[in-house]
């Protein structure tokens, strides 16, 4: 064997030597995960359920619509006076609340909307404003008429 040869020998098994520990110790590494059962823990978590708000109830009765789609809609950044809007072209128009919500989140104005379903904008927007008006009037009289929860009457002495 000359030089050359013998050179090449040690190099190809220095090489093959530092590939076979560098895949052990890759393979090792991912077997042994320290905190496996922490991902499984995050996924199991209930959800945070937010208290519902008791105007939106309050509107919901009003409208005759569903509580929780003005819930995820005024959390989600929607205006109320929107929300009042939206519901009445759906009624008016006989498209569901999802279809009219989807319009608008397509970016549509709500005013395009109402014109493209044959409605006229600013008698609907003095109607949501009307009924906006008598809920607000209506909610401020029951929040009056509501005792105090345990502890406030307290604090407000103080």
């Amino acid at each position: 064997m000359n030089l050359k040869e013998k050179k090449f020998k040690i190099k190809f098994f220095i090489l093959s030597l530092a590939l076979f520990t560098a895949n052990s110790l890759l393979l090792a590494q991912a077997n042994t995960d320290p905190f496996p059962k922490i991902e499984e823990e995050i996924k199991i978590k209930e959800p945070v359920v937010k208290p519902k708000d008791p105007f939106l109830l309050l509107l919901a009765k009003k409208l005759s619509t569903s509580q929780s789609w003005l819930q995820k809609n005024f959390a989600r950044g929607v205006g109320r006076s929107e929300l009042v809007r939206l519901v009445l072209i759906s009624k008016k128009s006989g498209k569901s609340l999802e279809e009219i919500t989807q319009e608008y989140d397509k970016g549509i104005s709500i005013k395009k909307i109402a014109l493209a379903h044959q409605l006229d904008y600013s008698s609907l927007k003095k109607e949501a404003a009307a009924l906006l008006k008598e809920t607000e009037e209506e909610f401020k009289k029951k929040s009056k008429e509501t005792p105090p929860t345990a502890g406030i009457s307290e604090q407000n002495n103080h």
